[in-house]
């Protein structure tokens, strides 16, 4: 008990002296608490200092009755908080300073660490292996995977454009559905770029084994890319539903084109090859320059005509070849269906000539 002036009691119940150490300890502790392991503070005399609190209690550093800093009985040390959860637990910011400040998860340099070295701020796990230098440069020391790279706005996916290298979200989900659907309003449109080499795909494809579609419906929208190893591939015409309507490619010996259901269309005429009739016309009015082989009820046999109009309008100069079952002609038709002179055969082997005088001029 300490008192002061008269007999004013100033500190009750306390013990200082030895408090149960022995005279090399000068300790502080409640009188009734004060034991071998009892004491509040205690010091020996080479100046070792021990704080001290019962099983089951804090230790608390206070300014203005407000707790600043406090200790657990688990050994959790709060700063800033009366409650601390882990062994260091801090409340508001805390400053390392030194060019070497930084965090050890176990001692030495060949550990982990996370701080700042030198003028980089690194992280250190056997060697560097990332760095951020203080121009906002990014240095990994391995290698960087596509599928881990943070997703940016919530977006699937991403790309880099060729100016910044800046890293922006894309709601397409593959190169197919950005040339079948359309680039979206928030997409990067590859057409505003200007290429500055070609584009080498050699021995790979753009989509494998897929298509590269244009347009939305509609027969033919499909372009494939073909091949297998009895030909070196070819470029498919396909319908939306995946039946090819013709193809035109290279076969090993030949270029071939081939429309699957049998027709071929030249501008407005027909080439119809592998059928009996072949057309070629020289415009789309069939009106100059015909050549026509045909095999059609309206001569009854194989034609061959060279006229500036066509069987069965007023054409004229036109020569063709005729026949039946058992008679051919050689004919020179100037216009309707009648015949200006006919040479024929007859199935009795005579020779005919009809339809006109036949005339040699201009003779030396």
């Amino acid at each position: 008990e300490i008192q002061g002036a008269g007999n004013n009691t100033l500190i009750n119940g306390l013990e200082v002296g030895e408090v149960g150490h022995g005279g090399t300890w000068l300790g502080i502790a409640n009188r009734n608490r004060a034991t071998i392991s009892g004491y509040a503070l205690i010091q020996n005399y080479a100046g070792t200092t021990y704080l001290n609190a019962e099983s089951g209690q804090r230790i608390s550093f206070r300014i203005g009755n407000t707790e600043g800093a406090t200790m657990l009985y688990s050994g959790n040390l709060g700063i800033g908080t009366s409650t601390p959860e882990f062994k260091l637990e801090v409340s508001d910011r805390m400053k390392m300073g030194g060019i070497n400040a930084g965090t050890w998860i176990e001692a030495g340099a060949t550990d982990w660490f996370l701080g700042r070295e030198n003028t980089n701020f690194r992280l250190w796990h056997n060697g560097n292996r990332l760095s951020l230098t203080t121009a906002g440069n990014l240095w990994n020391a391995g290698t960087t995977t596509i599928g881990n790279l943070p997703v940016v706005n919530s977006a699937a996916y991403a790309t880099v454009t060729e100016n910044d290298g800046i890293l922006r979200k894309q709601t397409w989900t593959s190169i197919r559905d950005w040339i079948v659907g359309g680039v979206p309003s928030s997409a990067d449109n590859l057409g505003n770029h200007e290429a500055t080499t070609f584009l080498n795909m050699q021995n790979n494809d753009i989509i494998d084994g897929s298509t590269i579609t244009a347009g939305t419906s509609g027969e033919g929208r499909a372009l494939i890319n073909e091949g297998n190893a009895s030909n070196a591939g070819y470029l498919g015409i396909h319908r939306p539903d995946g039946n090819r309507l013709g193809y035109i490619g290279w076969n090993n010996t030949n270029l071939n084109y081939q429309a699957e259901e049998g027709g071929h269309s030249f501008r407005s005429g027909d080439l119809g090859a592998g059928t009996p009739v072949v057309k070629m016309y020289g415009d789309d009015n069939r009106q100059g320059g015909i050549l026509e082989l045909a095999n059609n009820n309206a001569y009854w046999g194989s034609n061959l005509i060279v006229s500036n109009g066509f069987a069965g309008s007023n054409g004229k100069d036109v020569l063709f070849n005729v026949g039946g079952q058992e008679v051919g002609y050689f004919a020179a038709r100037n216009g309707g269906n009648g015949y200006t002179g006919l040479l024929y055969n007859s199935s009795m082997g005579s020779h005919y000539f009809t339809g006109g005088n036949v005339r040699i001029s201009n003779l030396p």
